[in-house]
């Protein structure tokens, strides 16, 4: 690169900070390439003088910084005594502002720091020194102190950028020697601080105090016996900030509070995480107990002034009883009754995190945080191996996802029309993830209480219809109650003969008209759910079939076409009687032309299916009234030579109408199979399928070994293939002995070939396939799965060397977590290729 002209770059970044945003690409190609330069070691120095504008003295900081976290191997070994006292002297000239300067010749120190441990052990200590305990000329002990917590701050996190040629684990190894010291330097100064009135300064100095302990706990880790003093301490400061608002002023923290108590609160959990506190479960009980001890009497009420804070205190209690599930197990096994007690209070605090007041996002922002634990809590006894425990467990568990149900019911109850206006957009969006994220939990709490919860939900039920009776208005519990009943819908099959006909009944007999359009659509979703159970008891088609017809003509359509398409999918045969009705109430929905285009042509496919049940002779007339507007409307269009964009997208609709119903058009549906003498010779083969099932000479595990090694080839066929092969052997082989022993004895193969699959072997565009046979294993076989898996993802570099521990322990939590929502797993083992094959920068 040429010499770079000083008063140039100057003026280039001025005009970097000032121009917009086309000028400023081309001038930071520019500046970027001037700060990758051995010149910048110079005019970093030079920008940085007094004098220059505030806009250039930065750039000079972030020049040198970069130099130093980047280009080290530039700096000769005897310049380096001259560069530190070089960085000090800049550090003490800027000690009175602009702080964004300052800020980043903190950083700069702190990277200075790390690149010089081996030659300078003492470092920390020294800086400690200077600017703790020596007085500068011209230099406030508050901006001393701020000076070496900033400076305190940045090594840590320097440690895991900068480019050096030491091993990062040696890096961290030799800072790990410090975090005693860095810890007790910041407990002594926020112990001076308790008995003093606390300023702005104050404020601003321990909130840089306690994140500093965060920053080292996080990215270097020190043991949890080492931490109970801090989080005493770390408590007081929380106490401090709470409760004289409480007691004696408005009720609602200042700013200054309310950040320094968030701190405080994100640096216990940073503390109660770490990656081996699980090998010290005597601190971690003694920690959960102050935990639970300092900030279980915070107040509790809808629309909390001090929401923010409880947020983060719930927070704190959720990641103490994930870190250490298996504490929390022990105390439900154990005989000791401090155990036992403080299991029983935790679990209640986030029962009632749950059960927070209000609805969520708008009125409370808690209970979105403990779904995941009751993932968790019903998974780690599933997994158990001892049978005794898991079963004194699973004891205690029950009554508590039987009152978690009843909460959870609650919980999904949407606004009414009153609360509405102060709903954003988002706010909106935010509820909808948040109520898919219950009927998740909804599944957890069947894997619990099994057929009981239909019970739960049916006296919920009940309670709601008569509060609806009381008062008309109220038409968000029992949407709530049909909600609940929709999300545990695939666990039931026709055998259920006690509270779903009570629910068809319900869902017959409620006024829609009369009520919130909302619950119209519910239902409609409701019954569309459970066409597996009305295939096995037809007697619930009729009213099914009114309802739907009903949505058809109402705003809910979209609800209306998908439930009538799977009721047309799953109980096509059944509907023979009704086809020709429900081809001229849905003829007479699509001639109202209210529908949007989508929900058009999603009738088409229920139109198809209906047809196919017609006589041969009858199916021209449907056509000809159904069909043929379309072809009109093509044709008229044809000939106007219409090429303007509202004719394309009638043109596409139109063809989506056409295509949709001739490929749901199937005239061989009907039952009564003509051709008789194929008929025998099939149920002959049918006959002998149980037992071909059940015949043990056959060698089923070496079909499951050719389905693996297909899963590995690199055709999408074979790999969707497969896959499908495996989703339906899993799914069927809890009904048969010999493949369930099958499936024990090969699942975990099966379970490496799809990880290693979806790591590196296949190609990225196929990965989401893989979320079926995931899914699949997760219904049949969680808690074989969940050992499975946690044994796999431990292997070192596995999948590939590429993803780090942390992340393969995150999206472990993730698959294992996931066992309804195919469109999330896919989402999650995406992200996962992803990072196995060092592609996140590219989609960043």
């Amino acid at each position: 690169m040429e010499p770079i002209d000083i008063a140039r770059l100057e003026e280039a970044v001025v005009s970097f900070y000032r121009s917009n945003s086309q000028n400023q690409a081309i001038t930071h190609e520019w500046l970027t390439d001037a700060e990758a330069s051995p010149q910048a070691w110079q005019f970093s120095w030079q920008l940085m003088q007094l004098g220059k504008s505030q806009e250039v003295q930065f750039f000079g900081a972030i020049t040198l910084h970069s130099k130093l976290m980047k280009h080290w191997h530039e700096v000769p070994p005897e310049n380096r005594e001259e560069l530190k006292q070089k960085i000090l002297e800049s550090i003490v000239r800027f000690a009175g502002g602009p702080k964004i300067v300052l800020n980043r010749l903190c950083i700069s120190l702190g990277a200075y720091i790390v690149h010089m441990l081996g030659e300078w052990p003492g470092a920390i200590e020294e800086v400690i020194n200077t600017f703790q305990n020596q007085r500068m000329p011209n230099v406030s002990a508050d901006v001393q102190l701020w000076i070496m917590l900033e400076v305190l701050t940045a090594i840590p996190e320097e440690a895991l950028v900068i480019h050096t040629s030491v091993k990062r684990v040696v890096l961290r190894a030799e800072l790990a020697k410090r975090v005693q010291l860095v810890i007790h330097t910041v407990e002594r100064y926020l112990k001076l601080q308790m008995n003093r009135v606390w300023d702005a300064e104050a404020y601003s100095n321990m909130n840089r105090a306690v994140k500093c302990v965060g920053t080292w706990i996080k990215n270097i880790g020190y043991t949890i016996e080492g931490c109970v003093t801090i989080t005493a301490v770390l408590l007081e400061v929380v106490h401090k900030c709470y409760w004289p608002c409480i007691h004696a002023g408005d009720g609602c923290m200042t700013a200054d509070e309310n950040e320094l108590a968030e701190s405080c609160l994100k640096t216990m959990v940073n503390i109660i995480i770490q990656p081996d506190c699980h090998n010290y479960p005597k601190t971690a009980f003694v920690l959960i107990k102050m935990f639970l001890d300092s900030l279980s009497e915070t107040e509790w009420k809808r629309e909390n002034d001090n929401e923010d804070i409880i947020v983060h205190i719930y927070m704190l209690f959720v990641s103490s009883v994930e870190r250490h599930s298996t504490l929390l197990l022990s105390g439900i096994t154990s005989a000791d009754p401090e155990l036992s007690i403080l299991v029983h209070r935790i679990v209640q605090e986030i029962l009632h995190c749950t059960d927070k007041p209000g609805i969520y996002p708008v009125e409370e922002s808690c209970s979105t945080m403990a779904l995941a634990f009751w993932y968790m809590l019903q998974d780690e006894v599933f997994a158990m191996s001892n049978d005794e425990q898991k079963h004194k467990c699973w004891e205690y568990i029950k009554p508590l996802y039987a009152h978690l149900t009843r909460i959870l019911v609650r919980k999904s109850e949407q606004p009414d029309e009153k609360s509405l206006a102060k709903w954003s957009s988002d706010d909106l969006e935010c509820f909808r993830c948040y109520r898919q994220d219950i009927s998740d939990t909804f599944m957890y709490c069947y894997d619990v209480l099994n057929d009981y919860i239909l019970e739960i939900l049916a006296a919920m039920l009940d309670e709601a219809i008569a509060d609806l009776q009381r008062h008309p208005t109220h038409w968000t519990k029992l949407e709530a109650c049909i909600y609940s009943f929709q999300s545990v819908a695939e666990h039931f099959g026709g055998e259920e003969k006690r509270q779903i006909p009570r629910l068809m009944r319900v869902l017959a007999e409620i006024p829609y008209e009369k009520l919130n359009v909302k619950l119209l659509g519910t239902a409609l979703e409701t019954m569309g759910s459970y066409c597996n159970w009305l295939m096995e008891n037809p007697a619930y088609i009729p009213p099914a079939i009114n309802l739907l017809v009903r949505g058809l003509n109402s705003s809910m359509s979209a609800q209306a076409t998908l439930g009538l398409k799977e009721l047309c999918r799953d109980c096509q045969l059944q509907l023979k009687p009704y086809a020709d009705p429900l081809l001229n109430a849905c003829h007479a929905s699509l001639n109202t032309g209210r529908m949007k285009n989508s929900d058009s042509v999603r009738l088409m496919f229920s139109i198809g299916k209906l047809m196919s049940l017609l006589r041969p002779e009858e199916i021209p007339k449907y056509l000809d009234i159904i069909v043929s507007p379309c072809f009109e409307e093509l044709q008229a269009i044809c000939q106007a030579d219409s090429k303007t964009p509202a004719a394309r997208i009638r043109t596409i609709f139109r063809l989506n109408m056409i295509s949709t119903l001739f490929s749901s058009l199937n005239t061989d549906v009907d039952e009564q199979a003509t051709d008789q003498p194929i008929v025998q010779p099939v149920l002959l083969i049918i006959k002998k399928i149980p037992q071909v099932l059940e015949d043990k000479t056959l060698a089923y595990d070496r079909l499951v070994f050719y389905a693996q090694r297909g899963m590995t080839l690199p055709e999408s066929g074979a790999i969707r293939n497969s896959i499908q092969f495996l989703t339906h052997f899993v799914m069927q082989s809890r009904n048969h002995a010999h493949v369930t022993e099958v499936v024990l004895a090969t699942g975990e193969q099966t379970l490496y070939t799809a990880m290693m699959c979806v790591g590196y072997l296949t190609p990225r565009s196929q990965v989401d396939k893989f979320a079926d046979i995931l899914l699949a294993m997760n219904r049949k076989y969680a808690a074989e799965m969940a050992v499975w898996m946690k044994s796999l993802m431990a292997t070192p570099n596995f999948p590939t060397q590429l993803i780090t521990d942390a992340d393969k322990t995150r999206y472990t939590a993730l698959i294992i977590k996931e066992k309804v929502n195919k469109r999330l797993l896919q989402q999650h083992l995406s992200e996962m290729a992803i990072k196995t094959r060092g592609l996140t920068e590219k989609f960043q």
